[in-house]
């Protein structure tokens, strides 16, 4: 879900699962890293 909803921070592994950029968050991209916080089907993203 994460990758759909904020693709410049989240992408999917070989495994089929997402892995997250592990640079800063651009100030431009902090609502979409937001929007994928609050979609996030387990609740693992914790945008700070």
């Amino acid at each position: 879900m994460c990758a759909a909803v904020c693709p410049e921070i989240f992408e999917m592994d070989d495994d089929g699962k997402a892995e997250a950029s592990e640079n800063e968050i651009e100030d431009n991209l902090m609502e979409s890293a937001k929007d994928a916080e609050e979609q996030c089907p387990v609740s693992a993203i914790i945008v700070e």
